[in-house]
C-alpha cells in the first residue's frame, strides 16, 4: 500500500483549508485522535491480507510508539508487541496491520498509538482473523480522509476477460514447406479482466462501509501478485440472507489486464 504522498484526490484531505482537527498526532496533551479512515472500529482483517493505518502528524520529531496486542480466543494476551515511531513524514504516514509475526492463538488484535509517557493518544482499533480458505481477493482504496483502506473479499463469483486486435498483420516468410501460405496474426493492442467479488459481512453497517466507500473512491486497485492494479468499481449492491442472518456486499471490477504477445 502506499505509504508516502504529500497530497492526494481525497475529497478531505488534509491542507491549508482543511486542517483536520482530531486528527494530528503530536506531543500535545491531546488523546482520542483519530486515524484517517472511516472503517468499524472492530473489522475482519484477513489471515493473508497486508492492511495499513493511515495518521496525519505535523511533528516529525514525535516521541512514541504503535502498540499491537493480541487476544486468544479466550480473551488472554499471550503477546504484545512496542514498535517504535521514526522518521515520520509531514504529514501523512502509515503503520502496517497483519498478522506477519503474531501469536499463532491470536484470533484479535488492539492497534494504537501510544506516547512515551505511555499515554495512548489514538483511538484504539480492533482486527478480527478471517482465515477463510476460499478465493480471495484484495482490494485497496483511497478513502475520502486520505488514508488508504483496504479488505479481502472471500467470493470470486465470475471472471471474464475480453480483448481487442489490430489489424491482421502477414509476417515475411511463409510455412509449411509442401504447400507454402503466409503466417498472419493479429497483434492485441487492448484488454482487460471483469470480476465480479462478493463478501458476507456479520452486519449491515460494514457492507454500508464498503459499499459507499469502494464507490466514492477516487482510486481503487486490486492486488495481483503483490502488484497493485487500478479498477474501475461498478455495480454495487447488498443483499440480506435471511437464513444465514449475513449481508452480502457485491462488486463488479474492470481493469487492464496485459497479455503476453509473441511475435515471430
Amino acid at each position: 500500500m502506499p505509504t508516502i504522498y504529500n497530497t492526494s484526490n481525497a475529497a478531505l484531505q488534509y491542507n491549508e483549508d482543511n486542517d483536520m482537527v482530531g486528527y494530528i498526532v503530536n506531543d500535545t496533551s491531546v488523546t482520542g485522535i483519530k486515524f484517517l479512515t472511516e472503517a468499524p472500529l472492530t473489522r475482519q482483517l484477513h489471515a493473508n491480507e497486508l492492511s495499513a493505518l493511515y495518521f496525519l502528524s505535523n511533528d516529525t520529531s514525535f516521541g512514541g510508539f504503535v502498540q499491537y496486542t493480541y487476544y486468544d480466543s479466550d480473551g488472554n494476551t499471550p503477546m504484545q508487541t512496542n514498535v517504535n515511531l521514526t522518521s515520520l513524514l509531514k504529514y501523512h504516514n502509515a503503520i502496517p496491520v497483519n498478522w506477519i509475526g503474531a501469536d499463532p492463538t491470536a484470533v484479535k488484535m488492539r492497534v494504537r498509538l501510544i506516547r512515551n509517557t505511555s499515554v495512548a493518544i489514538t483511538e484504539e482499533r480492533y482486527f478480527i482473523l478471517n482465515n477463510t480458505g476460499c478465493e480471495t481477493n484484495q482490494l485497496t482504496w483511497l478513502n475520502k480522509l486520505g488514508g488508504f483502506d483496504s479488505w479481502v473479499f472471500t467470493g470470486g463469483l465470475e471472471t471474464t476477460i475480453t480483448q481487442s486486435k489490430e489489424n491482421e498483420i502477414e509476417y515475411p516468410f511463409n510455412t509449411n514447406f509442401f504447400t507454402p501460405y503466409a503466417i498472419t496474426s493479429y497483434r492485441s493492442i487492448n484488454s482487460s479482466k471483469q470480476l465480479k467479488i462478493a463478501h458476507r459481512c456479520e452486519n449491515n453497517e460494514t457492507a454500508e462501509w464498503l459499499k459507499t466507500e469502494l464507490i466514492n473512491a477516487a482510486e481503487v486497485y486490486i492486488v495481483e501478485d503483490e502488484i497493485y492494479k487500478p479498477v474501475l468499481i461498478q455495480n454495487a449492491q447488498i443483499n440480506y440472507s435471511s437464513y444465514q442472518k449475513n449481508f452480502i456486499v457485491s462488486f463488479n471490477l474492470k481493469f487492464a489486464y496485459p497479455i503476453n504477445i509473441q511475435t515471430r
